[in-house]
């Protein structure tokens, strides 16, 4: 079963796949102290992520993630028209395969006639 860390890393990384939030790297300084933190055995401070989640364990880069102000009303608004836009891309894909297809049978049904 997954841990609560294995959450918040699947939804920072949405976030940042749709961009209601963006991943800031730690200066070098802070990684040092933060890695000298993981090798003797204690916590990140909070707010603080390894930068490869999935090389947690010998992770020597961190960040920190900065949500967009967004109210909730914006974030469903943003995320709303997000969804337009993909269902716009959908309907332009399904509009461009249809008249592929109707002129490839087209074109079959001349050569069919023609033979």
């Amino acid at each position: 079963m997954s841990n609560m860390t294995d959450y918040r890393d699947e939804l920072n990384r949405m976030r940042q796949e749709f961009q209601v939030q963006q991943k800031l790297p730690c200066t070098k300084e802070e990684n040092e102290h933060f890695a000298a933190l993981l090798h003797s055995g204690e916590q990140l401070p909070e707010g603080v992520y390894p930068y490869y989640p999935e090389q947690a364990e010998n992770c020597s880069e961190f960040c920190r993630y900065h949500t967009h102000c967004f109210t909730r009303e914006e974030l469903t608004e943003y995320l709303t028209y997000r969804n337009l836009q993909l269902l716009s891309t959908i309907k332009n894909c399904l509009v461009f395969f249809t008249v592929l297809t109707i002129a490839s049978l087209a074109l079959a049904l001349l050569g069919i006639t023609q033979i």
